[in-house]
């Protein structure tokens, strides 16, 4: 197993198109192609697994220094984007009462 340090990485939000469509192709390539999900917004075409709620989040991204791969993705939902959301994505998904 290779050893990397937190030198070789590098975390960073998501801050142009080119970034947020990278990070939505890893969410495809894991939720649609492996996983065998699919969405109203899914593009096919592009390869992008896409929501509604993707306007209103953050995109943390994980790539390994010295390439712009994107090797990881994470969503964050500030309380403030939720409202202008229209709620939380996981009010969706399970039940928070």
């Amino acid at each position: 197993m290779a050893h990397h340090s937190r030198a070789d990485f590098a975390v960073k939000l998501a801050e142009t198109d080119a970034e947020l469509h990278a990070a939505q192709r890893l969410r495809y390539a894991v939720f649609i192609r492996e996983l065998g999900g699919t969405g109203d917004m899914v593009d096919h075409a592009d390869q992008l697994e896409q929501d509604r709620f993707d306007p209103f989040f953050d995109h943390l991204i994980l790539t390994e220094r010295g390439s712009s791969d994107v090797i990881g993705v994470y969503r964050l939902l500030r309380a403030d984007r939720a409202v202008a959301a229209g709620g939380f994505y996981s009010e969706g998904e399970y039940d928070l009462g």
